[in-house]
């Protein structure tokens, strides 16, 4: 790989991020966007620092777990952190990288009960604040039906 790239580094400006027991959520804020992390994805992303070049996380994260991490796995991170902008700018994955793991070699390699080792992130459905806001129970004062959790507004007046 060209050891002249630029090391990524994971973005952190209107992130809020909570660690879980096996995942790692982030809401991204400044895009209403919330991404789902795995561990090993996770993992991947707290060691961009700026810094540690791809090979380096890889050894890093090998040597912390005590399992071999090809550095294929971090590029296909890398890939998907990137696409998710989790990730300063101007990060570019260089021509050459190995950005992707075809699953039937992978899993002639590693093996069935390794498909856990693969990087994921994932975005989540993040309701708008008008979606996300609760309906009137019966009695409080309405204008419209949408307003009601019965969905049923009397007269304009009252919830049914």
């Amino acid at each position: 790989m060209d050891l002249t790239m630029t090391p990524p580094l994971a973005r952190s400006a209107a992130l809020i991020v909570r660690e879980l027991e096996a995942e790692t959520l982030v809401y991204d804020s400044a895009h209403d966007e919330a991404i789902c992390m795995n561990a090993l994805a996770a993992a991947i992303w707290r060691r961009c620092d700026g810094s540690t070049l791809p090979a380096a996380i890889a050894e890093d994260l090998a040597a912390a777990h005590g399992v071999d991490v090809d550095e294929a796995v971090v590029w296909v991170a890398l890939r998907e952190l990137k696409a998710k902008r989790l990730l300063e700018e101007p990060f570019e994955l260089p021509p050459g990288a190995k950005t992707e793991l075809e699953r039937r070699d992978f899993l002639k390699t590693f093996g069935v009960g390794a498909a856990f080792l693969l990087p994921t992130v994932t975005s989540i459905v993040v309701p708008t604040p008008a979606q996300a806001q609760s309906c009137l129970p019966t009695g409080f004062v309405c204008t419209a039906n949408g307003q009601c959790c019965s969905n049923i507004c009397i007269a304009g007046l009252v919830c049914a």
